[in-house]
């Protein structure tokens, strides 16, 4: 097996090539991300999502209900349903909020662990 260096370059990758025994060749690949790399990407991400301050204000009013639909949500922002779907979009894809269906209606939620690990000052 080959030693990758982790601290220096965050990826490690392991190729090799093997005979089956069919005659053919076999590839297979083992891919290993370190963690600190993997909590920059999110750390990242969810920075980029904050930057736009109607994404804080959505954050911060599902602190205080602790669960809003979409539409109540809509009406507190006063922006169209599609730059709303835009802005949570973004959030849940940071993994800030999190999204459940309930009849007709999505509820959403902040995930606070995520909120208190990465971004604690909006808290």
């Amino acid at each position: 097996m080959i030693e990758g260096n982790l601290s220096k370059i965050g990826l490690w990758l392991y190729a090799r090539l093997a005979q089956s025994p069919s005659g053919g060749i076999i590839s297979s690949m083992d891919i290993e991300v370190s963690k600190e790399i993997v909590d920059e990407k999110t750390l990242a991400g969810i920075y980029k999502a904050l930057g736009e301050p109607n994404r804080v204000r959505v954050v911060r009013a599902l602190l205080q209900e602790e669960e809003m639909t979409c539409g109540q949500l809509t009406s507190l922002l006063g922006v169209s349903a599609s730059t709303f779907s835009h802005h949570i979009a973004e959030l849940i894809e940071c993994g800030l909020v999190s999204k459940r269906k309930e009849g007709r209606h999505h509820i959403l939620s902040v995930r606070r662990d995520i909120l208190t690990k990465y971004a604690p000052a909006i808290m």
